[in-house]
């Protein structure tokens, strides 16, 4: 739900954005249960791919660490 409502904000204010889930557990009465070894046995895969995406992104001329000057800043 709260998922939905970021989405559609961001659609109505043409802001990009990716929305990556995990299903994780059944949402049932085992659900505690079946969440505890689902974190046990994940592997990350999804933060991998979002690694990849994220490094395969052009540069965004506005962003502070463009700008060298602003980059010194930002790292003093």
């Amino acid at each position: 739900m709260n998922l939905w409502g970021l989405l559609s904000a961001c659609a109505h204010h043409e802001v990009p954005l990716i929305a990556l889930r995990v299903v994780s557990d059944q949402a049932g009465d085992s659900a505690t249960e079946q969440f505890a070894e689902f974190t046990k046995t994940y592997g990350g895969q999804v933060g991998d791919f979002l690694g990849k995406i994220m490094r395969d992104l052009p540069e965004n001329p506005a962003s502070p660490a463009s700008y060298d000057a602003l980059q010194q800043l930002l790292e003093d």
